[in-house]
């Protein structure tokens, strides 16, 4: 490694972070950082491991089985990051009764979970995808819906 040769110096203009490297006596060359925050990197991951098990068993909407560190288990309806950079946001279907799903004040004629646990991403402790639940939950729709890009 370099170590004398390599300076680092914080220049951090107003509107974007900015480090300014120096290697020996060349120029400095700036690079840009784009800090992720921890729940919307959790999330997109989420996502994606949806996507992929979706594409590779061929089923549009999988059930998504999480379990939390505290021991309690929910099938999830959708996860979203926020509020805030830490945190994440996930919907719940109402065990065993989803007559219990309330309309959805975003989107017309869809209904959405009464409740939302809003936890830090490292209190989940293990993600199940499902092609289908087991037979108590057959013939309802428990599967996860993925947001659109746009939203």
């Amino acid at each position: 490694m370099l170590d004398d040769e390599v300076r680092y110096s914080s220049h951090r203009p107003a509107q974007a972070p900015l480090d300014v490297l120096r290697l020996g006596d060349e120029e400095p060359c700036c690079v840009s950082l784009v800090i992720v925050p921890v729940a919307a990197e959790w999330a997109d991951t989420l996502r994606e491991g949806i996507q992929a098990f979706s594409r590779s068993r061929r089923v549009d909407s999988p059930a998504v089985q999480v379990t939390l560190a505290d021991g309690e288990s929910f099938f999830l309806m959708r996860a979203e990051p926020g509020p805030g950079d830490d945190w994440i946001s996930l919907y719940p279907y109402p065990a065993g009764r989803l007559d219990e799903m309330i309309d959805d004040a975003d989107t017309e004629g869809e209904l959405t979970t009464p409740r939302v646990v809003i936890i830090h991403p490292e209190m989940v402790a293990k993600i199940e995808l499902l092609v289908e639940p087991d037979e108590a939950r057959r013939g309802h729709l428990l599967g996860f819906r993925l947001q659109d890009d746009g939203e």
